[in-house]
């Protein structure tokens, strides 16, 4: 993987990504994981590695002894897996906007084609929308279907953003739907995508879950 990925892959979810770094080391690459379009920055020429989750994914994550430490707790929909996105040696995490990617819960085991990602950093005191804002220009290409709202999510202030997206492969139009969180350690994103619209629409529970039992963590 010599060559620079971003100009290859561009338009690759950070899933996909990921994988293809892995996949000359491993065979045990899942083969299925959705193809969601991504335009990130310049650590995107780099993924990270995973640290598989304890099995079956349902409960909480965010806490203490969770698959991924996060500044922020939430619960899990049954059966979504989370797994840590590490960087390290000559790997990065890919970013968007001030965010990093630190998590992706899996809705492979639930039955679902998507994920659950989670984008942490930035600095306490910084704008959610703001940071939504250069999340999504730095997510697609053309942003200009974003509906933005604003309100107080488990006590912070937040922005969440519903826009359109074009898959990788087939560059069917899909939908996406990301919240940004102000905590005290900094910026939290999450975001869910899924193969395609049905996906997406079978998956907002698990999302709505999310959000309606976010807390600082302890």
């Amino acid at each position: 993987m010599a060559r620079p990925v971003r100009r290859l892959m561009h338009r690759v979810t950070p899933a996909i990504l990921l994988a293809a770094l892995v996949t000359g080391c491993s065979s045990g690459q899942e083969p299925d994981r959705p193809a969601t379009s991504l335009k990130g920055g310049e650590n995107q020429e780099t993924g990270g590695t995973t640290t598989p989750s304890a099995a079956g994914g349902s409960g909480t994550v965010g806490g203490k002894g969770s698959p991924c430490p996060l500044p922020v707790t939430f619960d899990l929909a049954p059966k979504w897996r989370p797994e840590a996105v590490k960087g390290g040696g000559e790997t990065a995490m890919p970013s968007l906007g001030p965010v990093r990617l630190v998590c992706e819960i899996d809705a492979k085991p639930a039955g679902h084609v998507g994920f659950l990602r989670v984008w942490t950093g930035g600095a306490k005191g910084d704008d959610p929308r703001r940071a939504l804002e250069s999340f999504v220009a730095e997510y697609v290409d053309n942003s200009k279907d974003v509906v933005y709202t604003e309100a107080r999510t488990g006590g912070f202030a937040s922005a969440e953003a519903d826009f359109l997206n074009a898959t990788a492969l087939t560059e069917e139009v899909t939908k996406v739907r990301a919240l940004a969180l102000a905590t005290d350690q900094g910026l939290v994103v999450l975001e869910m995508s899924g193969m395609d619209d049905e996906e997406h629409e079978a998956m907002l529970p698990a999302f709505e879950r999310a959000k309606k039992s976010v807390r600082a963590t302890a």
